[in-house]
C-alpha cells in the first residue's frame, strides 16, 4: 500500500473498513471504464466486406 494510502487509512479500526472504503474509492473508476467501453462499441463501425463473428 501506497504512503498516501496508509495516511488515509490510519484511522480506520478493521481491515473489513478499509476494504470498504477502497471499494468505494475505486467504484468511480469502473463506472467511468464501463462507460467508455459502451461509447466505443456504440461508436464502432463494422466495414464493408468483413463478416460478423
Amino acid at each position: 500500500m501506497s504512503s498516501v494510502l496508509q495516511k488515509q487509512h490510519k484511522n480506520f479500526c478493521t481491515t473489513k473498513d478499509i476494504m470498504t472504503n477502497l471499494e468505494d474509492l475505486l467504484r468511480g473508476e469502473v463506472v467511468l471504464a464501463q462507460q467508455f467501453a459502451i461509447t466505443n462499441l456504440m461508436n464502432s463501425q463494422q466495414k464493408i466486406d468483413n463478416l460478423v463473428k
